[in-house]
Order: structure tokens, then C-alpha cells, then sequence
């Protein structure tokens, strides 16, 4: 990850993040409400990952620690 040494930087990395989370978050729900009612009977299999999700959400909660970890040296 990306160290930074500017807060002003890290919170507007901060809400990028948030944003492209929000828009994986909205992609997520919109595939899974995709599938149709008999799409199990078809023999085919769901696949919807949440792992760009899981990667965002690990990523923001880095910067968050980040961020303190700043804040508390000013």
C-alpha cells in the first residue's frame, strides 16, 4: 500500500475509495438481483464475487489506521 505523508492527500484518497466502493457495492446488488427466479433449475451455477469488495474494504480500513496514525504525530 502506498504511504503517504500528506493528510490532505490521504482524505481525498479516502473518499475515492469510498466512492469505488459504493459503485462495487451497487454492481454487486445489481448482478445478483440479475438472476432470474428458475436460474438454479437451469443446472448453471451462481458466481457473484465480493472479492473487490473484500480488497476495498481492507484497503479503507489501512487508510483509516493511516490516517490516525497522522493525525496523532501533528
Amino acid at each position: 500500500m502506498r504511504k503517504y505523508k500528506n493528510i490532505n492527500s490521504l482524505e481525498t484518497a479516502i473518499l475515492k475509495k469510498e466512492e469505488k466502493l459504493r459503485e462495487e457495492i451497487n454492481n454487486s446488488t445489481k448482478n445478483f438481483a440479475n438472476i432470474g427466479f428458475g436460474h438454479s433449475m437451469r443446472c448453471t451455477k451462481i458466481n457473484i464475487s465480493f472479492s473487490k469488495e473484500d480488497k476495498l474494504k481492507s484497503d479503507l480500513q489501512e487508510m483509516y489506521i493511516l490516517l490516525d496514525e497522522l493525525k496523532d504525530k501533528k
